[in-house]
């Protein structure tokens, strides 16, 4: 008698509140939000064609999914119980902060280039060389994320559920390395161009990286790393404000001043002729 109770409790674990969600109000409200921000990159996007503009765009469509989806598992519980439900939810998540960080590092890279005279000719070609490296640790780091969620979510054994823990404890090591990359590099520029811009590009990098300084602290407390208090100012908060930062008039530079200041050879490797060939 007791093992039927035990499996029918098992079989109703509501995964949502179990990992600390709970608001409903909360998760809307940022629904609202990112529509706004939505309509205001669809309105960029609309004037000027960049990969900028279009990769947040996406930003902000993934989140408003997310957040609507994070709002339904807390709300209802046949939706909270559902672990493919669950997982669909913090997969969504995870995904999007990608983008988010590649176009404040490649925005970060288009202004250095932008005053590439002032930079030393090692500095300026490390900032060149590294864009598709960077691309390709973030892609790799978002793989591990959500490998490792699943592994803690549906692994039956401990040493499946402690491989899951590496692996995402890995993801969350790549991304903050690469945002501490991006802070260190925007400082760097703003340090040579002490203009609006740069020193916009740095707050963003600020917020970047103190959302994944809160994933590094929390690594070994999973309860403190998925209670609202500190998720939504300090993981959701961040990555918003970073958001809205991008879309202020300049951040994103115009075409032909990134044309003129990359030689041609450089083609491949250059954020905005990637603009230009989407604009076409």
């Amino acid at each position: 008698m007791s093992s039927m109770l035990a499996a029918g409790s098992l079989a109703h674990i509501n995964y949502a509140n179990s990992s600390g969600i709970h608001s409903v109000a909360v998760p809307v409200t940022f629904v609202v939000v990112y529509a706004l921000l939505a309509v205001v990159f669809a309105v960029l996007t609309a004037r000027r064609r960049c990969a900028a503009h279009i990769i947040l765009l996406l930003f902000c469509i993934i989140r408003i999914a997310a957040f609507a989806m994070r709002a339904i598992i807390a709300h209802s519980d046949t939706a909270g119980e559902s672990l493919g439900f669950y997982l669909a939810t913090v997969i969504l998540y995870t995904m999007g902060f990608v983008g988010l960080l590649y176009t404040a590092y490649a925005l970060v890279l288009d202004h250095a280039l932008l005053i590439a005279d002032r930079l030393p000719s090692a500095y300026s070609r490390s900032f060149a060389k590294n864009r598709v490296v960077v691309r390709l640790i973030l892609i790799v780091a978002v793989s591990l994320g959500i490998t490792g969620g699943n592994y803690a979510a549906l692994a039956s054994s401990d040493s499946g559920k402690q491989l899951g823990q590496t692996l995402k404890s890995a993801a969350t090591w790549i991304f903050f390395t690469v945002s501490l990359l991006l802070l260190l590099q925007a400082l760097a520029l703003w340090r040579r161009n002490r203009q609006s811009t740069p020193f916009i590009l740095l707050l963003v990098a600020v917020f970047l990286f103190g959302r994944e300084v809160f994933y590094v602290a929390t690594l070994d407390n999973a309860v403190r790393q998925q209670d609202e208090t500190y998720f939504y100012p300090l993981a959701v908060g961040t990555e918003l404000v970073a958001a809205i930062l991008i879309a202020i008039p300049g951040v994103v530079p115009p075409h032909t001043a990134a044309r003129k200041a990359v030689p041609s050879n450089d083609a491949e490797t250059t954020y905005y002729t990637e603009n230009q060939r989407i604009r076409k």
